[in-house]
């Protein structure tokens, strides 16, 4: 529920929990709230490994944004959007713009817990710089044994229908994280491939 940030240390890193409540899809989710708690606590643990192992292995990331609020995917959509216009796109054309790279509050896969955006003492800003660091390539060797997937691969996007985004990491399990991997799908395509 609603109590203060909760600090862990392991390893050396520092981690806030700042979360209010285990939900929060949306103000009008109905998702079981001790479901996503597990799967969260899963993520965090796997997520404090993944960073242990890159940074013994020299890379250096760290997770800049992870849990969002409805209010703050929705201020964030709201100020993509308002750039966007600023560039004299009509309307309709500016929303699906905007869109395209930042998800409209309610979609967001930052307001599952299960996600995380990574960034690395080599680069000062969240964007594709990341590709070019250490941390990113071992990402790409190892974070689905981990359980982790890159969500928005730079070849997929007609099939994501967002941009590449190189910093933007989603917990599926292992399991399934394996599974993509050796398939080379993303989580679109292995959804859609689970359901035949």
């Amino acid at each position: 529920n609603a109590s203060g940030p909760m600090m862990y240390s392991v390893d050396g890193f520092r981690i806030t929990v700042t979360g209010r409540g285990a939900h929060g899809a949306s103000p009008h989710s109905s998702i079981d709230p001790i479901n996503i708690a597990v799967h969260v606590y899963l993520a965090l643990e796997a997520l404090i490994a993944l960073l242990v192992d890159c940074r013994e292995a020299g890379g250096k990331p760290y997770a800049c944004s992870a849990y969002r609020s409805y209010e703050t995917q929705a201020a964030l959509f709201e100020d993509k959007l308002g750039r966007v216009r600023a560039t004299g796109l009509d309307e309709s054309l500016a929303y699906i713009e905007a869109a395209r790279s930042v998800a409209r509050p309610g979609t967001s896969e930052h307001q599952s817990g299960l996600c995380v955006d990574f960034m690395s003492d080599a680069q000062s800003t969240l964007d594709n710089g990341f590709e070019g660091t250490m941390g990113f390539r071992w990402l790409s060797e190892n974070a689905y044994k981990y359980g982790f997937i890159l969500r928005y691969p730079k070849d997929k996007t007609d099939v994501t229908s967002y941009d590449y985004e190189s910093w933007h990491y989603r917990f599926v399990g292992r399991y399934h994280a394996t599974a993509i991997a050796e398939s080379g799908l993303c989580f679109e395509e292995y959804l859609n491939s689970m359901e035949k």
